[in-house]
């Protein structure tokens, strides 16, 4: 079953995740009920604090699809497209990015 990102919100909010509109990029600051994106943090002091998951609603320079990002130290960027597609980013890592479509 689909999930709106709603549903996520408050699953994790549920969780004790701090829940806030983007902080950066073209959707900052912007409520999620105004065309905005969500991003979520784990509690702090938990072993997943410096993680981090992100909906963005589209039409940016990612392309024309919404998408969650989720992020964590040392690990690649991911993001997983409304579309089904998927993309692994290495790019911090210092490696190419690598797009994954299913």
């Amino acid at each position: 079953m689909e999930k709106n990102p709603k549903d996520i919100v408050d699953l994790l909010k549920n969780q004790g995740w701090t829940v806030t509109p983007l902080k950066d990029g073209r959707y900052a600051g912007i409520s999620f009920d105004e065309g905005g994106g969500y991003s979520m943090n784990p509690p702090v002091g938990t072993s997943g604090s410096s993680r981090y998951v992100q909906y963005h609603p589209g039409k940016g320079h990612h392309g024309e699809f919404p998408y969650y990002k989720v992020s964590a130290p040392n690990e690649p960027v991911v993001r997983i497209y409304s579309n089904g597609r998927y993309e692994l980013d290495f790019k911090k890592l210092g490696v190419k990015t690598y797009h994954i479509e299913r």
